[in-house]
């Protein structure tokens, strides 16, 4: 047995181990990466004073489950580890195992952003769902939405994401989805598969899953396409860890000369210093989520860039149902209905937006979280139609960002 003095300790995102000197000296500092450690509350030969100061910056940190309202999240390597990678998979696989009927597909969609450790990750939890007599499509490095593209062409029982739906750089995430492309969320799912992680049924399969890769979906992205024609020479900031992201923008404004600019990584956090950009734009790992500035370096806000793509997309479709989140401000309502549209609320979990969406036939969604919902093929949030769609009103005029979000904020005055 390992004695005290040859316990190593592992800091969250890093692949190599670091002594208990080096964790002493980085929970002493406060050092950022300690708020998420699993091992933050060894504090041996610290003082107990700087124990207490440290236990008080993290004790809103937390947390009994890896379970959050929407899949699980967690730390790389530290907490969403290639067995907790594995469990996770086969618990949602069970699931999908009773949800299903005798001629349900056997066949899972499995797909991972850019990093490594994600790539682990994948093939723990492929191994999983194989062992469980799924047949699996490993996707590779494509975005959630691209991944919900592929669900509704092949027909499958579901897919699973493992990426990084938040903005913290050591974070994974995983997401799920059925075979209806509806996703998993607290209340709506996702408790049968935390249920069947915590406790599994120990099921035996008649038969070993066999996999196989298949390509980006080439309808996902000849939608996205029919937009990239007759652009401005628009030049956008794009702060993004999906390299599928990336990729996909910059193969879209090939034919043109609009450019999505890859920022150095010390301007990372202030596009405001990038005065030459039109605007600016960050899109999570998962290409689900998206945040905005204007050529000033000004924040737009959820609901002020919602307002922008409303008035867009209710200038060709006049009188359309338009989904707003339930935390979105009260004056969303009545400035969508002076837009010529028509304002439903809903909750703005997943699962609850996607039902919502097909049931009212909405043609976008949002409002508030910095997901932004569209229709086809299967409802879902997409940073990059909603990105599509800013670089498409950008170029109808030579107005600025800022001109079209102050236009879009006055739409909530009476």
């Amino acid at each position: 047995m390992k004695c005290e003095s040859e316990q190593t300790f592992h800091c969250p995102g890093e692949r190599q181990p670091i002594s208990r000197a080096v964790h002493l000296a980085r929970l002493a500092e406060f050092y950022h990466a300690c708020r998420d450690c699993p091992q933050r509350d060894e504090t041996s030969l610290l003082s107990a004073r700087r124990a207490e100061q440290l236990s008080q910056v993290i004790r809103r940190r937390g947390r009994t489950s890896l379970f959050d309202n929407e899949g699980l999240a967690g730390i790389e390597l530290n907490e969403i580890t290639p067995e907790v990678a594995r469990r996770a998979a086969i618990a949602w696989g069970a699931t999908l195992l009773e949800s299903g009927g005798a001629d349900a597909s056997h066949t899972v969609l499995l797909a991972r952003d850019s990093r490594s450790v994600t790539a682990e990750l994948v093939e723990a939890a492929a191994e999983g769902l194989k062992r469980l007599g799924r047949d699996v499509l490993e996707a590779g490095n494509v975005t959630a939405p691209a991944l919900v593209a592929l669900l509704a062409e092949q027909q499958a029982a579901g897919a699973l994401m493992l990426g990084n739906a938040t903005d913290r750089a050591a974070s994974v995430t995983l997401r799920f989805w059925n075979a209806a492309g509806r996703p998993l969320s607290a209340g709506h799912g996702l408790d049968a598969v935390c249920a069947e992680f915590d406790f599994p049924s120990r099921r035996r399969a008649r038969r070993f899953g066999a996999a196989q890769r298949i390509a980006e979906p080439a309808s996902y992205v000849a939608q996205l396409a029919k937009s990239y024609h007759a652009l401005r020479s628009l030049r956008i900031g794009l702060f993004t860890e999906s390299r599928a992201a990336r990729s996909l923008l910059n193969r879209l404004t090939e034919p043109v000369d609009c450019r999505f600019v890859a920022p150095d990584r010390d301007d990372a956090d202030a596009p405001s210093k990038l005065e030459d950009w039109h605007a600016s734009v960050w899109v999570d790992g998962d290409g689900e989520t998206c945040r905005v500035w204007d050529e000033t370096g000004q924040a737009v806000s959820p609901r002020a860039f919602f307002l922008l793509l409303a008035r867009r997309i209710l200038s060709m479709n006049a009188g359309a149902t338009l989904l707003v989140e339930q935390e979105a401000e009260e004056d969303l309502d009545a400035a969508i209905e002076r837009l010529g549209g028509r304002a439903i609320r809903s909750d703005s979990k997943r699962e609850t937006m996607f039902t919502a969406m097909q049931r009212h036939g909405a043609v976008i969604g949002g409002g508030a979280t910095g997901r932004f919902w569209f229709p086809t093929p299967l409802p879902c949030p997409d940073a990059l139609e909603a990105i599509t769609a800013l670089v498409c009103e950008l170029s109808l005029s030579d107005r600025r960002l800022s001109q079209h979000v102050t236009d879009a904020m006055l739409t909530r005055l009476p």
